[in-house]
């Protein structure tokens, strides 16, 4: 895959359908922290969710870029996804794709789980096979069984990482 081919798939995550994410440096007191070594939980994830919110809000570009995951072999294109992070701050799309009302639903409602529990065969392939990880390695936080309405997760280096998230605004 180009740059190019790259930046306009990044984009077109971030601004309109999900966005990989991920938290990068160590000790976060996550449950899943290196220290814990425990499994990273729902309380954990609505953590990290809300948190990218709040830098998207505040148009704090790289606090958010902070929770993005990139494979190895897309770590040049930072500067375009802080591009698409700028469309995203716009309060009604921000609102639409990671809402608060949303991100308290999945808090209150949400189920926590494996990624291969939660979404098919061609979702967890979708979201997992570009990005380089293992679905294995994949968590999920979805209201309902085989909803694209929500987020999955991955740890990595002790913390806890947002693979993808759609529509999360839309949650009732």
């Amino acid at each position: 895959m180009s740059p190019r081919d790259f930046k306009t798939q990044v984009f077109t995550l971030v601004a309109f359908s999900g966005a990989l994410i991920a938290l990068k440096s160590p000790g976060t007191g996550f449950a899943g922290d290196k220290k814990n070594k425990a499994a990273p939980t729902k309380k954990d994830a609505v953590r990290v969710l809300r948190d990218f919110r709040q830098a998207l809000h505040s148009k704090d570009f790289d606090k958010a870029l902070a929770f993005i995951y990139l494979p190895e072999k897309f770590k040049n294109e930072r500067a375009k996804l802080k591009e698409g992070f700028q469309e995203l701050s716009n309060p009604k799309l921000l609102d639409a794709e990671l809402g608060e009302k949303g991100i308290a639903r999945l808090e209150g409602k949400g189920q926590w789980g494996k990624l291969v529990d939660w979404l098919d065969e061609f979702d967890v392939t979708r979201i997992t096979k570009e990005r380089e990880i293992s679905p294995a390695d994949c968590y999920a936080l979805y209201l309902e069984k085989g909803s694209r309405r929500g987020a999955a997760f991955i740890q990595r280096e002790g913390r806890l990482l947002i693979v993808y998230f759609n529509n999360i605004g839309h949650i009732e």
